[in-house]
Parts: C-alpha cells; structure tokens; sequence
C-alpha cells in the first residue's frame, strides 16, 4: 500500500515539474510571431539581443572579420567599432544598415533568409526609439 502511494505520488510530482518547465519562455518565444505595436519600449537586450543570438551569432562572432553580434560586444561593433560602423542610423532609421541587411535590400541577413517580419519591425522600432543600450 505505501509502495503504491509513493508511485503516485512520484508521478505527480514529475507531471507537476515537467509542466512548470514549459511555462517559462523567457519574455517572447523567437519562433512566433511578435505583436510589436504591444511593446512600448524596446530594449535591446530583452528584445534585440535575442534576435542576433537565434540568427546571427553563428556567423557573426569574434572569429568574423567585420561584425561580431554576440551580448558581450555586439552593441559597440553595431555603433561604433564594427567594420562598417555605424550599423544604425537613428536620424534616418529605414537606411539604417542593420536595417537594409536585415530586410534583404543589402545582401540579406541572415545569408539563409530573412528573419521574421515582426523581429525586423522590432529592430526598426528600436532604431526609431534612439538605439539605446538598454
């Protein structure tokens, strides 16, 4: 009778800590698609970064020759020492580099295809709200 007790209770346990685990998706899933005009205030690590580390970083790391786009240098190579910076232009954001690249009017980026339409509008948004490192 105990050995049966404690079977069910194993198993409750288990079903209630695998489900808990799929609750926690950090703040957006990059795989669906993201409801921009709901987020106010982009910051580029919650929202950018995330971008760059699910499409980017691959490539685009300390061995790539013009633009490394991991969290720990990515914000100074897009603004200031990347290859061709500045990537960003906030005065005209659309002719923004990243932007360009992004949205395949330069060679697209990333070279597989274009990111989701909703991350490229994030990214623009984020431009248009000054490029902050937040």
């Amino acid at each position: 009778m105990i050995r049966i007790t404690l079977r069910y209770i194993a198993v409750i346990l288990l079903i209630g800590f695998f489900s808990a685990c799929n609750k926690d998706k950090g703040p957006y899933s990059i795989t669906q698609e993201l409801d921009v005009n709901a987020i106010d205030s982009v910051s580029y690590v919650v929202h950018v970064q995330p971008i760059f580390d699910a499409n980017c970083t691959n490539c685009h790391n300390a061995s790539h020759s013009k633009l490394d786009l991991q969290s720990a240098v990515s914000y100074n190579q897009l603004l200031y020492t990347g290859f061709s910076a500045s990537y960003v232009n906030v005065s005209n954001p659309p002719q923004s580099k990243l932007y360009l690249h992004l949205t395949g009017v330069l060679a697209i980026m990333p070279p597989s295809g274009a990111i989701q339409q909703s991350e490229q509008d994030l990214i623009l948004k984020w431009i248009e709200q000054d490029a902050l490192d937040n």
